[in-house]
C-alpha cells in the first residue's frame, strides 16, 4: 500500500512539473497565495457582547489581510442567554448557566466518554517514535521494543462518544428553556 502511495505522489510531483514550467508555477503560487481552506483558522471571542458593526468589520478585514482563512465565533450564544435572564435574578441565572454549561459539562464529560471508549474504542498506548510522541496498537508497540505493561495506555475517541455529548447539550438547554419562558411571562 505504501509502494502505491509513492507512486502516486512521484506521478502528481512529474504530472505538475510536465508542461514547460506551468505546473511547477502554479504549484509556487498555491503555497504564496494559498486557497482559504488552506489558511489558518482562529476562533473569535466577543466578550459579554462588547462588539459593533464597526468593530467586527475592522477585525475581519485585519485578519483577512493577516492571512486568516476562516473564523468559529463564539461567544454569541452566551449573550443572547444572558438578555433571557430576569433582571433581579441574573446572579442565580449565571449561577445555573455556569452549572449546565461548565461544571457539568467537566465533571460528567470524563465520567461518560471513558466507558463509551472502553466499550466502543480502540486500545492504544503512548510510545515515542523519533522524538514524537504517538498512539499506537498493543502490536506495534511490541515491534518497536516496547513493554507495554509498562507504557500508558488509553482508548481512542468513537463516534458514538458525540452521539452521547449530543445528548448532553440537548439536555443541558432545559434550564435555558424555562429562563426563556419566565423571562416572557414576566415581560407581558
Amino acid at each position: 500500500m505504501k509502494k502505491i502511495l509513492i507512486c502516486l505522489m512521484c506521478l502528481v510531483a512529474i504530472a505538475s512539473c510536465a508542461g514547460g514550467g506551468d505546473g511547477a508555477s502554479a504549484l509556487k503560487e498555491g503555497f504564496q497565495t494559498p486557497p482559504l481552506t488552506a489558511r489558518p483558522g482562529v476562533y473569535w471571542y466577543f466578550m459579554d457582547g462588547n462588539f459593533s458593526k464597526d468593530g467586527i468589520t475592522k477585525d475581519l478585514e485585519s485578519m483577512r489581510d493577516a492571512g486568516i482563512g476562516y473564523v468559529i465565533f463564539m461567544q454569541s450564544m452566551t449573550v443572547w442567554m444572558k438578555r433571557l435572564y430576569p433582571e433581579e435574578h441574573r446572579g442565580q441565572f449565571e449561577g445555573i448557566r455556569i452549572m449546565f454549561f461548565v461544571f457539568f459539562p467537566m465533571c460528567a464529560g470524563p465520567l461518560l466518554a471513558d466507558p463509551i471508549c472502553r466499550a466502543f474504542g480502540e486500545k492504544v498506548y503512548q510510545v515515542v517514535d523519533g522524538g514524537n510522541l504517538i498512539f499506537v496498537t498493543a502490536d506495534r508497540a511490541i515491534g518497536m521494543g516496547y513493554d507495554i505493561t509498562q507504557i500508558a495506555e488509553g482508548y481512542l475517541p468513537v463516534n458514538e462518544l458525540f452521539i452521547a455529548a449530543a445528548v448532553v447539550t440537548v439536555l443541558s438547554l432545559i434550564p435555558m428553556s424555562i429562563a426563556a419562558k419566565m423571562y416572557k411571562a414576566r415581560n407581558n
